[in-house]
C-alpha cells in the first residue's frame, strides 16, 4: 500500500513562500515520524515502534508518510506533498500557494462555505486573501449554486470540506469541481476533520460521494494524521495533484 519515496516528489516552497513557517517548528513537527514506518498502517506513535529497528531520517519518514497518504487518497503518481504542523499551517500553505499563483490580482479572493474550518478564515487574513463566505444549506453543506455564483475573476481558490469542521457533512465535491473547472479556478478539499476515517471506510466498501483525488478536478487535499490517528504529534499532510501546485 505504501508508495516508494522515489514515486513522490516532495514539495519545497520558495523562500518567500515560507517566511511565516519557522524551520525549527517544522523539524520538531516531523520528529515523531522518525522511528516508525507507516507501511504497516501503524504510523509513527512511539508505542508502535519496532524494537531494534533502525531509525530513519526525517526526510525518509516524511517521504514514507506522504507516500502512504497519497496512496490512501488515490493520488496520481506525479502528486506532490508535504507534512506540516497541523491544520492551521496547512491552511496557510494552501492559501499562500493559491495567492502566489495569481500575483496580478489587486483583490484576490477565496470562496469557502461558512462551515469551513476556522483555520482557513485566519489563514486568509494572514496571507492577504479576502474570504467570500457562502452560507451552508439546511443540510449543513456548501450550496452548489451559491458557491459557483461566488466565483469571479479575482477568485484564486475554492475550498470544500470532507467532512466539515462544524457540521460533519461532506460538501458536494464532485459538483463543485465541475463548477471550478468551468471557471478555471482550483478546488481544495479540507479533510482534516474526519477524512482519514472516510478514506478507510471507502477501502472496506462503504459507498459515498467522491471527495478526494478520485474527483479529477480536485487540485489539493489536506488530511489530518495527528494524535487521533496514531501519530505522536499534531500533523497534517497536504497533497497536490500537480507538483507545481
Amino acid at each position: 500500500m505504501t508508495r516508494a519515496p522515489a514515486h513522490l516528489t516532495l514539495m519545497r516552497q520558495a523562500d518567500d513562500a515560507i517566511d511565516a513557517i519557522d524551520a525549527a517548528t517544522q523539524e520538531s513537527a516531523l520528529t515523531p515520524l522518525a522511528g516508525a514506518g507507516p507501511d504497516d498502517g501503524r504510523l509513527a506513535h512511539p508505542a508502535t515502534r519496532r524494537r531494534g529497528a533502525e531509525t530513519p531520517s526525517l526526510h525518509t519518514a516524511e517521504a514514507q508518510l506522504l507516500g502512504f497518504v497519497a496512496d490512501l487518497l488515490q493520488a496520481p503518481d506525479e502528486a506532490a506533498g508535504l507534512v506540516v504542523a497541523g491544520v492551521t499551517e496547512a491552511a496557510v500553505v494552501v492559501l499562500r500557494g493559491a495567492r502566489d499563483a495569481g500575483p496580478g490580482l489587486k483583490r484576490a479572493t477565496v470562496v469557502l462555505p461558512s462551515s469551513a474550518h476556522p483555520a482557513y478564515f485566519a489563514a486568509a487574513e494572514t496571507v492577504g486573501l479576502v474570504p467570500v463566505v457562502v452560507p451552508v444549506d439546511l443540510d449543513g453543506r456548501a450550496p452548489l449554486g451559491a458557491m459557483a455564483a461566488a466565483i469571479h475573476e479575482d477568485t484564486v481558490l475554492v475550498v470544500a470540506s470532507a467532512p466539515s469542521y462544524s457540521h460533519g457533512t461532506v460538501d458536494p465535491v464532485g459538483w463543485l469541481a465541475a463548477a471550478t473547472v468551468a471557471k478555471g479556478v482550483p478546488l481544495h478539499v479540507d479533510a482534516t476533520s474526519g477524512g482519514w476515517a472516510m478514506a478507510y471506510a471507502e477501502r472496506v466498501g462503504r459507498v459515498g460521494p467522491s471527495w478526494g483525488f478520485a474527483v479529477g478536478a480536485v487540485a489539493s487535499v489536506a488530511l489530518d494524521v495527528g494524535p487521533e490517528t496514531g501519530a505522536a504529534a499534531d500533523l497534517t499532510v497536504v497533497i497536490h495533484r500537480d507538483p507545481a501546485g
